[in-house]
């Protein structure tokens, strides 16, 4: 089988030496031509020297190669430029009386046994396969894929690739069919003479790249696309990887070093966990109230903003002229999710949230799985609770079972941030969505009791929800440093609102 090799070079001297002497080293090539389509005449005088045919240039734009960042930067010209390349290379192989045309890129160390390898297997079009990583703090990655413009059916279509022998229906063969493939490719004369070119798909504008717009023209032709694992070569992707390809080319090409160096099990581990489905968690925010400031659908608005990347958003909003059926009514409609929520936000329409907050109290839940829910804390102001100076929105139950506000002193001193609480009154709660499953159906019903609950024999319906809740074994915390502005009056600007530790009596009236 005549074989000639096409490389189209714009490459630096010190790659371009290392991938010229693998060339020459190649068992199987007939004959070897080369594009100087270089920058620098000292890779031009290289190319020269390494006696290969050099094709006539073609006449048409030079764009800027930049290949000094962390990825190569390719632009539609440069991708139109090489794919004419690649074309200029079929149409003077047609004329000859070979049988196939191997294309490989120039920054490609190749094992010499690679092409009489191809030409064996007697495939129309074959690339082999070599390992990048395209982006350095991403895995390594194949030169094939299964699905445009760059997808895999599952991680085990990459990590089979990996290996150099693949067991099919009990045969050992060493290729794979594939959806795409480029770069280091043996083409057949066959596909060549169909019509196969290195050409835009018309109506696939969103594919874009040269070696994508081949294999669909291939595909669509009839033609299958294998990979195969034989002989893989060193990428010389970035120009700190050279030395390391020079040292596996003068060890001889070990074909065993790929998987032994880079492609480990915690590489196929990587790639599992890469591709493994992501479930979008959800997020229920049950929005209880009748008038809603301008001042909370500003921080609402700013919320939602930066929920949506992250959670399915379940929005709920309801108002009745009783609270106690406010609230369980909206529970009761959150029931009636499926699935339910993974996590639940309750924010009143005259408390503040901020996005911090949210997230503090997000990371509050990952970090302490014992807890079921999370709290901030507000000041209260009601003079019904028989206290004129304002008081904390959280406490404990004491021993007999009756209510203990958290003093701002104490809270203050505490060691963690995270405290743990008997009860909220809701100023912005996170839970999980598992207490769904377990606080029981009337949650927010008043517990009645005339001891604990003077002088009206009855709980209000935050206290109620944190009874039945220690009752099923719950377990709930606020955190210090989420505070959460009480705009009790409705007011448009919340600023004053959220500083009132240690106010005087008569300012606060003011």
């Amino acid at each position: 089988m005549k074989v000639i090799l096409f490389s189209p070079v714009r490459q630096d001297a010190e790659t371009l030496d290392l991938a010229l002497g693998s060339h020459i080293a190649l068992k199987g090539v007939a004959e070897r031509w080369y594009y100087d389509d270089n920058d620098k005449a000292t890779s031009s005088n290289l190319l020269a020297r390494a006696g290969g045919r050099i094709l006539d240039p073609i006449e048409f734009d030079k764009p800027e190669y930049n290949v000094s960042g962390e990825t190569h930067a390719w632009t539609n010209k440069l991708v139109s430029r090489i794919a004419t390349i690649r074309n200029h290379a079929i149409q003077e192989f047609l004329k000859t009386d070979a049988d196939a045309l191997f294309i490989a890129d120039s920054d490609l160390i190749l094992h010499p046994e690679l092409v009489n390898h191809l030409a064996t297997l007697g495939l129309p079009v074959v690339s082999e396969v070599f390992w990048s990583k395209w982006i350095p703090e991403d895995p390594w990655m194949p030169n094939v894929w299964d699905g445009h413009p760059y997808s895999f059916a599952s991680p085990d279509n990459i990590i089979r690739l990996r290996d150099a022998m693949i067991e099919d229906r009990g045969v050992r063969i060493n290729h794979v069919q594939v959806g795409g493939l480029g770069a280091c490719t043996l083409i057949s004369r066959e596909v060549l003479e169909a019509g196969i070119r290195y050409e835009p798909v018309a109506g696939l504008r969103n594919i874009w790249g040269e070696d994508r717009w081949f294999s669909i023209r291939a595909s669509a032709h009839g033609f299958t696309l294998h990979a195969d694992t034989s002989y893989p070569p060193f990428h010389v992707y970035r120009k700190e990887m050279l030395e390391e390809a020079r040292a596996w080319f003068d060890c001889g090409c070990p074909r065993e070093y790929f998987r032994n160096t880079i492609l480990t099990d915690e590489w196929a581990d990587s790639i599992t966990r890469k591709m493994a489905p992501v479930k979008r968690q959800t997020i229920a925010c049950i929005l209880p109230g009748e008038v809603f400031s301008q001042a909370w659908v500003g921080a609402w608005t700013e919320l939602l903003h930066n929920l949506l990347p992250h959670y399915s958003v379940s929005p709920m909003f309801g108002h009745s002229s009783i609270v106690y059926f406010t609230r369980q009514a909206m529970l009761d409609a959150l029931r009636a999710l499926s699935p339910h929520p993974d996590l639940i936000l309750f924010i009143d329409d005259d408390q503040i949230l901020t996005v911090e907050g949210l997230r503090t109290l997000v990371r509050d839940l990952e970090e302490r799985p014992e807890l079921d829910g999370v709290a901030g804390w507000a000041w209260c102001e009601q003079n019904s609770y028989g206290n004129s100076m304002p008081m904390l929105s959280c406490g404990i139950f004491n021993r007999d079972g009756k209510s203990e506000r958290l003093k701002f002193e104490e809270m203050v001193a505490m060691a963690n941030d995270l405290i743990p609480i008997s009860y909220s009154g809701f100023p912005a709660v996170l839970m999980r969505g598992s207490v769904l499953d377990r606080i029981g159906d009337r949650a927010f019903m008043p517990v009645l009791d005339e001891e604990l609950f003077p002088p009206y024999g009855m709980s209000g319906e935050d206290v109620a929800f944190f009874i039945h809740a220690r009752e099923k074994g719950l377990k709930f915390a606020v955190d210090r440093r989420v505070k959460v502005p009480h705009l009790k009056l409705r007011c448009a600007e919340p600023a004053k609102t959220s500083s009132l530790e240690g106010a005087p009596l008569e300012l606060k009236e003011n």
